[in-house]
């Protein structure tokens, strides 16, 4: 999943920044742990402050394409505005920038794309069954939250979906896809893995659901 983000200034809560990342827990990191270039300066005045930057997730994207062209949408949609940004006014290749997107993807997940092992498997489905965070046991195995929840789904005994993948987002829901989000709620299915497996968003099934009557909803 890529997504866009902007940091926000705390003393003036403006917009000072536009990024995309394809892993943008440990972009944050990075942006905390080692600041650079011009926005890295104002990271640093605003630590040494004693106070925090805002990081701002603003919309996801399936491919990194379009996560780029989301963040070139997003600078001049703010720089039209008149917000200043520290980004460089010169954008690289795009090629460069889908091979840095991958890396990032990528970053600190020493799992990532490897055969998962038996054991793994077993903390994977011992954790759900726990109601543990599965973003947090995605860090511990080194991967990411969606491989977990396709390694979850075919643990449960759903059909693996896509990682990420939103590919009805906004459409009509058909019958035979209510049938399945009733069933496996039903069954105790998280939300997260009916999403995952129906090409929707959480809130999407979460809204559905209650009106088809099925238990309270969560602010969404």
């Amino acid at each position: 999943m890529y997504c866009v983000y902007f940091i926000v200034d705390p003393r003036d809560w403006r917009v000072f920044y536009v990024g995309f990342s394809g892993n943008f827990k440990w972009r944050m990191k990075g942006h905390l742990d080692h600041p650079q270039h011009e926005s890295g300066e104002r990271i640093k005045e605003i630590l040494a402050a004693k106070q925090r930057p805002l990081f701002v997730r603003v919309e996801d994207f399936d491919t990194a394409a379009n996560g780029l062209n989301g963040e070139t949408f997003w600078i001049k949609q703010l720089r039209a505005c008149g917000t200043e940004l520290l980004n460089h006014a010169g954008q690289r290749k795009k090629k460069e920038r889908l091979a840095e997107a991958e890396k990032l993807d990528t970053a600190g997940l020493e799992n990532h794309g490897k055969r998962w092992k038996k054991t793994d498997r077993a903390v994977v489905l011992a954790a759900y069954e726990g109601g543990k965070d599965i973003g947090k046991l995605a860090d511990r195995l080194g991967r990411t939250e969606e491989a977990v929840w396709d390694e979850l789904a075919t643990a449960i005994g759903l059909p693996q979906g896509h990682a990420g993948s939103k590919r009805n987002k906004g459409k009509r829901w058909n019958e035979r896809d209510s049938e399945k989000a009733v069933k496996w709620y039903v069954k105790g299915i998280a939300i997260e893995a009916i999403a995952l497996n129906l090409g929707r968003n959480t809130k999407g099934v979460w809204r559905h659901l209650a009106r088809r009557g099925y238990r309270w909803m969560p602010d969404v």
